[in-house]
């Protein structure tokens, strides 16, 4: 058996290191600490730790008056990775189409029947982004 059921399941172990990849290049991205300068005219990105300044976190290049702040932040991090939990998270879609059905009587939104296998695919997708997530 493999992890996602027989071996050879294609579909559930691509789908799997799909996600697997983003969420780490998600995570690699943040991790590479670049900060860029907020003025429009300087378009400076560097790794190097930031000097602190009267105003904050001062741009390195000479001349330059702006601040610096990181090119992807913690919260983007989180936002991405809220993203992809939406993807995959089957009960919290099901729970929202019910809230609209009950907000919108005689429009009600329908919902086609889900395999298990798929709605253990995307259970497991969704542990897998929530250990990222709590981590």
């Amino acid at each position: 058996r493999g992890l996602y059921g027989q071996v050879g399941d294609d579909f559930a172990s691509l789908v799997s290191n799909r996600m697997h990849l983003a969420i780490r290049d998600c995570t690699r991205r943040y991790y590479q600490g670049w900060v860029v300068c907020t003025e429009g005219l300087c378009s400076s990105r560097t790794q190097k730790q930031s000097l602190r300044g009267r105003r904050g976190d001062a741009c390195s290049v000479t001349g330059c008056r702006g601040t610096v702040c990181m090119e992807y932040s913690d919260s983007a991090l989180y936002t991405q990775l809220k993203y992809y939990e939406s993807l995959v998270d089957v009960n919290h879609a099901l729970d929202n189409i019910q809230k609209e059905n009950a907000r919108q009587p005689g429009q009600e939104i329908t919902v086609g029947a889900l395999s298990d296998s798929h709605r253990d695919l995307f259970a497991k997708l969704c542990v897998q982004i929530r250990e990222v997530l709590h981590s």
